[in-house]
């Protein structure tokens, strides 16, 4: 597998994941990893976005979540201290996001290692044994019909 087949995988889970929650989450692209790689400022506040979003999500507290971006640059700065996050540099990032994505990059393939990122996503979007699925969407209800017994003893085929 390449790196740019990869990292179109990461942004199908990372669009399944925020399925209906946030628009950007689904929206970074291939290139917007390419571009945070080079530490382009155009992606640097979709990566914080990033972050936040799946930290909340992964986190015990999913409540109160905020939708300014210094706020969110706080909170994953204060959750990734708590996962023992070491590069310094990171905590010294700009309050308002205008620079680091590469340092945002980095951050987020060291949670993807260190906390099992993506195993948590699926474990909170697997199904469990008490959730209800319904088992058929057909417009029209299927006719089942019991099967005739046939003559032949068990185990033949006529």
């Amino acid at each position: 597998m390449t790196a740019k087949a990869a990292i179109a995988a990461v942004c199908r889970v990372l669009a399944g994941a925020g399925a209906g929650v946030g628009a950007r989450v689904g929206a970074l692209s291939p290139e917007a990893f390419r571009q945070a790689k080079f530490d382009r400022g155009e992606v640097t506040a979709d990566f914080w976005k990033l972050l936040y979003y799946l930290l909340k999500l992964v986190s015990e507290n999913k409540n109160c979540a905020v939708t300014d971006l210094g706020h969110q640059i706080e909170y994953v700065k204060a959750a990734v201290c708590y996962y023992g996050y070491g590069f310094l540099d990171f905590y010294q990032l700009p309050a308002d996001g205008s620079r680091g994505s590469r340092d945002l990059l980095l951050v987020f393939s060291w949670l993807l290692q260190k906390i099992h990122l993506f195993e948590k996503l699926l474990e909170q979007q697997r199904l469990r044994v008490e959730d209800q699925v319904p088992l058929c969407t057909c417009r029209q209800a299927a006719v089942v019909r019991p099967t005739e017994k046939s003559d032949s003893p068990a185990g033949e085929h006529a």
